[in-house]
This record gives C-alpha cells, structure tokens and sequence, in this order.
C-alpha cells in the first residue's frame, strides 16, 4: 500500500541567484583599472615635486635669505638681554618669598 503522509512539511527554501558577485567582480575590475592609469600619474607627479625640492638655491634666494637672517640679528640680541633681565627677576622673586616665608636665604 502507498504512503501518503498528510502532515505539513517544511521545504528548503529555494536559494535567491547570486546576482551580487557579478557586482564584486565589475568593482574589482575597475579598481584596477583605475589603479593602472591613474597610479604612474600620481608616481610622476611625486617625483617632479621631490626633485624641484632637492634643487639647488639660486644665488638670489641664498643671498635674500641671508639679509633677512642679518636683519634678525638685533631681535635676537634684545630677546636674550630681555631673557637674561627676567631670569634675573625670577630669582630675585624667589628669594624674597622663600625669606618671607621664613625658610632661610635661597642655596
């Protein structure tokens, strides 16, 4: 005799089609592309910006900077002697409060 078996029965649900590794593989292909045409253009690029920073000054640009560096020289002298005056304030300022404060004269 034939079986027949009238309980609800659970079927594998159908698998949806693949349609996005056809996608993966197209974003793949055009990186790559990309990457070939676009890459040596970055890489030049690059090496034309290295080299123009490697280049040698100018006689006129060393010169020019060479006048500005003298003309620092007096800002850099007064910026010492101010140093010099407030290290010696500080010191001073050290002194007196560690006297009022009745420690002693500083060592």
């Amino acid at each position: 005799m034939i079986k027949i078996n009238l309980l609800p029965v659970k079927r594998a649900a159908k698998k949806a089609k693949s349609c996005c590794r056809y996608g993966d593989v197209q974003l793949v292909v055009g990186l790559g592309i990309v990457l070939v045409f676009v890459g040596p253009a970055g890489i030049a690029g690059r090496c034309s910006s290295m080299r123009s920073r490697s280049r040698p000054k100018s006689r006129r640009a060393r010169r020019k900077e060479l006048d500005a560096l003298k003309n620092e020289g007096p800002e850099v002298e007064d910026y010492e002697e101010e140093q010099a005056v407030l290290e010696d304030k500080n010191r001073i300022h050290r002194a007196t409060s560690q006297e009022s404060r009745g420690a002693g004269p500083a060592a």
